[in-house]
């Protein structure tokens, strides 16, 4: 893990977290078909 000494780079962070998000929502809709097929 980064000490105090280095910022948080929001930016990234809200990119890797939307990203994980789109991710996690395209695995859901596979879920929803798999699970309904």
């Amino acid at each position: 893990m980064v000490g105090p000494k280095f910022p948080i780079d929001w930016n990234r962070v809200l990119d890797v977290l939307f990203a994980l998000l789109s991710v996690a929502r395209e695995l859901i809709e596979i879920l929803k078909l798999w699970l309904g097929a």
